[in-house]
């Protein structure tokens, strides 16, 4: 019989975790075009409505020195997506509102709100991608830097 994994086994493994995701997201690239498309569009205000942890994300995003381009604020867990999209957009009107995603929730999300939706390619790991886009009807590009204006 094996020993019994206590609080204090299972709090060690949660933080190890956490350090090898945030060390992975320390060490990956910044979509392409971020900078660019920010510029073209200087009259409109980029939130981020995330899944992961909000305090990891703005970490993150600050040391990857883009928290800047989310002038409209970084959120993440503990709030939910729509609780998200409903207080920091729909709430502070910024609509019309386009929501850039990479799963099917995103996609979900963006009907439950009437936003407009582009799927991301590059930044998913969901099967069969282009099958539910064409099944629901949206849009997808390859990466953000295909939306930048040559």
């Amino acid at each position: 019989m094996g020993r019994k994994v206590t609080e204090e086994d299972m709090n060690f493994l949660l933080q190890s975790l956490n350090n090898e995701v945030i060390s992975l997201l320390k060490n990956c690239e910044i979509t392409l075009g971020l900078e660019e498309l920010k510029k073209q569009t200087q009259s409109t205000t980029w939130i981020v409505a995330s899944g992961g942890n909000q305090e990891e994300l703005r970490f993150l995003f600050s040391d990857k020195k883009i928290n800047h381009l989310f002038d409209g604020g970084i959120f993440g867990s503990p709030k939910s997506k729509h609780e998200i999209i409903e207080n920091h957009i729909l709430n502070n009107s910024f609509l019309p509102a386009l929501f850039l995603g990479d799963s099917l929730y995103d996609i979900e999300t963006a009907m439950k709100y009437n936003l407009d939706f582009i799927f991301v390619s590059d930044w998913t790991d969901l099967e069969n991608w282009e099958l539910i886009c064409k099944q629901y009807n949206v849009q997808s590009i390859r990466t953000v830097s295909d939306l930048v204006i040559v």
